[in-house]
């Protein structure tokens, strides 16, 4: 899995990409575990990468058409409703923070 890299340094987060339809990819982003300092430590700066991973999204005009978690690595996906409808022009969004905090509750 790619790490997420801003201005030529890694960020601690991870992703995956799968590419459904010539128009339309799955993007996979791993979740947080461990503490920061703890040996089986993952994804420590996960807020950081959605922040960054969101902002490239919107910069290439990319169309989200929904998000589902996956509760504990669960195979079963739950979509996550947003308080505009899907889908969900990344152009358009005023706050790519405000966004990442509420993809990531």
């Amino acid at each position: 899995m790619p790490k997420i890299r801003e201005g030529g340094t890694e960020i601690d987060a991870t992703f995956s990409v799968e590419r459904l339809t010539d128009k339309i990819v799955a993007i996979y982003f791993e979740s947080r575990s461990g503490g920061r300092n703890s040996p089986n430590a993952r994804n420590t700066e996960y807020e950081r990468g959605l922040e960054v991973l969101l902002q490239r999204l919107a910069d290439r005009g990319a169309i989200i058409q929904s998000v589902a978690l996956s509760p504990h690595g669960q195979d079963e996906l739950f979509e996550l409703k947003l308080e505009s409808d899907y889908p969900l022009a990344m152009r358009d969004v005023v706050s790519i923070h405000d966004l990442s905090r509420l993809l990531k509750n």
